[in-house]
């Protein structure tokens, strides 16, 4: 949050959970709910909503961070960024998603000039050789970073069926030295990523 305040880019309201005094303010200034989450982790692990000042008081103090809600459940977005080894360009694609148990079930490639732009904003003050992923939720109009990744996310897959094969490009760069320019063809479809139960080594 501090670095894309410092860099100007959106970012949401923000208090270290063991400042009572900032995290009263921010309750203040954003209102209610909020989200508590540790500094570090994976997926939605450890995410606590904060509705009232009872649950305030229930937050861990140390390792955790608090901010304000952004946007609703359907505002979320995921956004790939690839930038050459070069450093000449970058590419991005733009997925609304639905998320169960914080991993993205269904993704679909959106064109959204003001998101784009954020999202090249955050590149070009990062600095990133190879991927980076933001994760934003529209709020009050504007595209607001919540969480960077310096990596290949848990989409990965799900963009390469769309045509944005960053890992493929990873590879020509870094190990044969080859152009990278084909593999961001983005087509306009949906992805559905589901579980399924095998069972192997039965006999009867």
């Amino acid at each position: 949050c501090l670095w894309l305040k410092n860099n100007e880019c959106n970012y949401p309201l923000f208090a270290d959970a063991s400042d009572k005094n900032a995290v009263n303010k921010l309750a203040a200034m954003a209102g209610f709910p909020l989200i508590a989450k540790p500094r570090n982790g994976k997926g939605s692990n450890g995410i606590i909503k904060v509705c009232n000042q009872n649950d305030i008081l229930q937050i861990p103090k140390q390792n955790y961070v608090v901010e304000q809600m952004l946007g609703d459940d359907n505002s979320e977005y995921t956004v790939a960024c690839y930038s050459h080894k070069s450093n000449s360009k970058t590419e991005i694609i733009t997925m609304k998603r639905k998320l169960e148990h914080g991993t993205t079930v269904i993704a679909e490639p959106v064109f959204d000039n003001v998101i784009y732009n954020q999202a090249l904003k955050i590149c070009e003050a990062f600095r990133p050789i190879g991927p980076l992923n933001i994760q934003l939720r529209m709020h009050n109009g504007r595209p607001t970073c919540f969480e960077l990744n310096v990596r290949f996310s848990g989409t990965t897959p799900m963009r390469d069926l769309l045509g944005f094969r960053d890992v493929v490009a990873a590879l020509r760069e870094h190990l044969t030295g080859q152009s990278a320019d084909d593999c961001f063809d983005v087509k306009q479809a949906k992805v559905i990523r589901y579980q399924t139960e095998k069972i192997i080594g039965y006999s009867k």
